[in-house]
């Protein structure tokens, strides 16, 4: 069977169709040109990648698309319906793909990717060789995002993002799962854009886990108040395992620094111990995990000058104190400088509060132009606005409205033993490339 990828660069994409090769499939796909984390992944499974969507798409038995790039109504995709061909959002196909595999599904505001790896990578060091599936460019200790795999385990990063927001019909992407366990790390409140209300956004959560199968299990943060009525809700189907921010395993000791790193390592432990996984080969598994690209990577060790550069995915208010408060704890007498982009208009207008506090632990900041989601317009919200929010509480706070216009300032203001991290789900880590220190 032929199958094409609408948008196969993205993180979820890029793994599914890696998945779909392994699985036999004859599999090729389209995106933008611009570069992308997940190009040398796609390319060292031989996938082919076409550039550009407005393109006839025929001789092919599926299409399976992302929800970014005007989802069903991107150009290729209205050329696979003319053309009578099967058609799929990403939620579908990864619940088509993953077939009869018991799914292990990784959801909640924050910490799913590095929870999915941990728990794959254990299970995968148990000897059980899961199938996988994790939205990030690649996992060192995996070797890639994606892997079809010989055992019947699935694990999934369940994404509550819709899975085509042009579809009214559409819905969350993890409501197209049954999971056999689905963990809940946290549901604070996001994605404004298609969840108007923090009501309707835990909504969503109290449906995931009445999808969770009767003899399975859900594991769900006890200790947020927005889970209370997610745990009733998933009480009344399956059996539940609170877990606690601040709650330790003995003998899980990360290589990666973090609270919220350990809170995602003890979560590991409960679903790998309820699959039967031994627990101290879970325990050696999880002091061995190396982390994640973009999940506060190293990426600039000046050996002469002490300048340190990282990058970091975190773009909510939580995350980016949490990650910065961990960065601060390591290089406590070191000038930090974070250069933060913001990710999506409608997400920054709606915790803007939140972003304006979220960088007490940092000297500066460096506010760079707000990334657009491919489903946003243009908007009058800018950066500045952004930057005068934040400057009311830290006084040492500037913004840009390019990268080069950042780079040029941290060539002139850098000194030595200085502490730099780029932030946000956008491109900012791009520029790192480009800094001459």
């Amino acid at each position: 069977m032929k199958i094409f990828f609408v948008g196969i660069k993205g993180v979820g994409m890029s793994g599914l169709a890696v998945i779909a090769k392994q699985q036999g499939f004859e599999v090729s796909g389209c995106d933008s040109a611009e570069v992308f984390i997940t190009d040398k992944i796609l390319s060292q499974h031989h996938i082919k990648v076409k550039t550009g969507f407005d393109r006839e798409i025929k001789d092919v038995d599926l299409v399976i698309y992302t929800g970014a790039h005007q989802g069903k109504n991107n150009p290729a995709v209205l050329s696979a319906i003319a053309n009578k061909i099967r058609v799929l959002n990403y939620a579908q196909g990864l619940r088509e793909l993953a077939g009869l595999k018991k799914i292990i599904a990784v959801a909640g505001t924050h910490g799913k990717t590095t929870t999915t790896a941990m728990i794959a990578k254990a299970l995968t060091d148990a000897g059980l060789d899961p199938g996988y599936l994790i939205g990030t460019g690649n996992v060192p200790d995996l070797g890639g995002n994606g892997h079809w795999g010989r055992g019947d385990y699935f694990v999934a990063e369940a994404d509550e993002y819709v899975a085509d927001p042009t579809d009214p019909r559409s819905r969350p992407k993890f409501l197209y799962l049954n999971p056999y366990v689905g963990l809940v790390l946290s549901t604070e409140y996001d994605h404004p854009d298609v969840f108007k209300t923090p009501k309707l956004y835990q909504n969503a959560y109290k449906k995931f886990v009445k999808r969770i199968l009767p003899q399975g299990l859900a594991i769900i943060r006890g200790d947020e108040k927005s889970a209370r009525k997610i745990i009733k809700s998933a009480e009344s189907k399956t059996k539940v395992k609170k877990i606690f921010f601040n709650q330790i395993v003995p003998g899980i000791n990360l290589k990666i620094s973090g609270q919220y790193n350990l809170f995602n390592a003890n979560a590991t432990f409960y679903a790998c111990r309820f699959l039967g996984v031994n627990p101290q080969l879970i325990k050696k598994s999880l002091n061995s995990f190396s982390g994640l690209e973009r999940r506060m990577e190293l990426k600039f060790n000046g050996k002469t000058n002490g300048v340190k550069i990282y990058d970091d995915y975190a773009h909510h208010p939580t995350e980016i104190k949490e990650a910065l408060k961990n960065l601060r704890s390591q290089y406590n007498n070191h000038r930090i400088i974070v250069v933060f982009q913001s990710h999506t208009v409608s997400r920054t207008k709606v915790l803007l509060a939140d972003f304006a506090q979220s960088f007490k632990d940092v000297d500066t900041v460096i506010v760079a132009p707000i990334f657009l989601s491919a489903r946003e317009a243009k908007s009058d919200f800018t950066e500045i606005d952004l930057a005068c929010e934040i400057q009311k509480f830290h006084k040492n706070c500037i913004s840009f409205s390019s990268q080069s216009e950042i780079i040029d300032f941290l060539q002139k203001q850098v000194h030595d033993g200085d502490i730099i991290i780029t932030m946000g789900a956008g491109d900012i880590y791009k520029l790192i490339s480009n800094l001459k220190i």
